[in-house]
C-alpha cells in the first residue's frame, strides 16, 4: 500500500472521533444544512462493521518494482480517486491494473474532503496523463470491463471533468453561492445521504481545480465558504508537491 493511504487507515476505522469532528466542521463550513450534518459526517460509520483492520506489511512510494514468481511489476502513484491510489503495471506483458484509477463506463469519484489530497481534481488530470504515457495493450480496472490503451479513456475522462467545470460556473452563475447548493445544481439527482455527500466532495474538487486556474474565488464569511467568480483569471502558481499536502483530519469512508 502507498504510503499516503496507508497513514490514513486507521482514522477511518478505528480512532474516528477526531476524523468526525473535523469533518462536521467541513460540512458545515461549506453550506451543508445543519439538520443534516450529523448525519452526513457519520453515513460510512455502518462500514466498519465489515472491515477487519490490517496494517500494510510493505509502504510503497511511486515507481518503486516488485517481483511475483516471474512476473515484474512497476507501482505508478496515481492521486485523484484517492490520495494514496497507485496501479501496476506488467511492461513484459503490457498490462495495466487500473483499480479505481481508471474505468471503462464511468468516472471515479475524485473528490476534496480533509483526507484528500488539496487539489485532488488536478492529481487525478496529472495521473491520468502520466499512465497515457505508458506502453499497454490491455487495461484491467477493480471492477467493470477491460479496455485496451488508456489513452482514449484518458481523453474522455479529461473532457467530461472540464464539461463539469463549466457546469460548476453555470450553477454560480446562477445564483448558487456554497458548495452544496452548487452541488444540487451539478448533481440534482442523488438523494441517498452518501450520494448526497459523494456529489458535494466531487463539486468541491472542481471548485478547487477553478480556485486554482483562477477562475474562481473561495471567499469566507462567519466560517462558511462562499465561491464567486473571479473578476480576471489569473491562475496560481502550481503548488508543489501538491500531492503530498493535506488537510489536518479526516473523512471516514472517501
Amino acid at each position: 500500500m502507498h504510503r499516503d493511504e496507508a497513514a490514513i487507515v486507521p482514522s477511518r476505522y478505528v480512532d474516528v472521533d477526531r476524523i468526525l469532528a473535523d469533518l462536521r466542521a467541513f460540512l458545515s463550513r461549506h453550506g451543508t444544512p445543519e439538520d443534516q450534518v450529523l448525519d452526513f459526517s457519520e453515513v460510512s460509520l455502518h462500514w466498519r462493521a465489515y472491515v477487519s483492520l490490517h496494517r500494510p506489511d510493505t509502504e510503497v512510494n511511486d515507481g518503486e518494482r516488485l517481483s511475483f514468481g516471474d512476473t515484474r511489476w512497476e507501482l505508478i502513484w496515481t492521486p485523484g480517486h484517492s490520495a494514496g491510489h497507485v496501479v501496476a503495471y506488467d511492461q513484459q506483458r503490457k498490462l495495466l491494473f487500473s483499480g479505481d484509477h481508471l474505468l471503462a463506463k464511468i468516472s471515479p469519484n475524485v473528490s476534496k474532503h480533509p483526507q484528500s489530497t488539496l487539489d485532488p481534481l488536478h492529481d487525478f488530470e496529472a495521473s491520468m496523463r502520466k499512465v497515457a504515457a505508458y506502453d499497454v495493450n490491455q487495461t484491467l480496472p477493480a471492477h467493470g470491463d477491460l479496455f485496451g490503451h488508456p489513452a482514449e479513456r484518458v481523453t474522455e475522462l479529461l473532457a467530461h471533468h472540464q464539461t463539469r467545470r463549466e457546469r460548476c460556473l453555470e450553477a454560480i452563475g446562477a445564483g448558487a453561492v456554497s458548495a452544496w447548493e452548487i452541488s444540487r445544481l451539478v448533481f440534482p439527482r442523488p438523494e441517498a445521504l452518501f450520494e448526497k455527500r459523494m456529489a458535494l466532495f466531487e463539486t468541491l474538487a472542481h471548485l478547487e481545480a477553478l480556485r486554482v486556474e483562477g477562475r474562481l474565488v473561495e471567499e469566507v464569511e462567519g466560517g462558511r465558504s462562499l465561491w464567486v467568480k473571479a473578476s480576471k483569471a489569473s491562475p496560481l502558481p502550481p503548488r508543489r508537491e501538491r500531492a503530498r499536502e493535506r488537510e489536518p483530519g479526516g473523512a471516514v469512508g472517501g
